[in-house]
């Protein structure tokens, strides 16, 4: 890669886990989006994240909440 070339953020492209989110309302992919101010309070409480339905005429723009990520037990 080129130095001082951007490169895509896969945060806002997916979940980040590499999983796909699906539209609540018309079943097809919703793609991330950067999250407003109330959003991030939210996340204090909740992992929630931004997505906006792919579908342009469903039009969906809202937060789903993340399951939460478990981490290995120690032995």
């Amino acid at each position: 890669m080129a130095r001082g070339e951007l490169r895509p953020n896969p945060e806002y492209d997916s979940t980040g886990v590499g999983a796909s989110v699906q539209c609540p309302l018309c079943g097809s992919t919703a793609r991330r989006i950067p999250r407003r101010a109330l959003d991030r309070v939210v996340n204090v409480l909740w992992d929630v994240r931004r997505f906006r339905c792919a579908n342009a005429m469903c039009g969906w723009e809202g937060t789903l909440r993340m399951k939460p990520k478990h981490f290995p037990r120690r032995s």
